[in-house]
């Protein structure tokens, strides 16, 4: 609506409204649609605690808040992944994270990152993998 008609108590400025609510809600529903047949990817990303803080488990509380987070909306533990160097796979080991050991297990919107990653860390003489949670702890 233009002019006169724009203020928000006119029937046209709540047309306009209403058609856009619609709009909004059809679009969400096919999001949600698109989603949910691509399948979600739940990626735990860098976690990363500066050297004079380690020890106090600060990243495995942080990490473990996630998870719990994660199981309260519903969702599965296993459903988290990660792409970390094989260095901290310990780390990770203790909160019930386990390596991916088969290139068709990783899910596949992270096969392009891991293929990238994998040679960028071999350049830097480290070894990427890709972790999931969910492992009996």
């Amino acid at each position: 609506p233009n002019g006169l008609k724009s203020f928000p108590w006119t029937p046209e400025y709540k047309a306009a409204m209403e058609a856009a609510r619609q709009r909004r809600q059809k679009r969400d529903v096919m999001v949600s649609k698109e989603r949910m047949e691509a399948g979600q990817l739940w990626e735990l990303s860098s976690v990363y605690v500066m050297p004079q803080y380690r020890g106090y488990g600060i990243g495995s509380n942080i990490v473990e808040r996630l998870l719990e987070q994660h199981e309260e909306m519903g969702r599965e533990r296993g459903d988290v992944h990660a792409l970390t160097l094989r260095k901290t796979v310990p780390w990770y080991d203790k909160m019930g994270f386990g390596v991916v050991e088969s290139q068709e297990d990783i899910p596949q919107q992270l096969v392009g990152e891991m293929a990238l990653g994998k040679v960028i860390t071999r350049l830097l003489g480290e070894e990427l993998v890709c972790i999931r949670a969910g492992r009996d702890r």
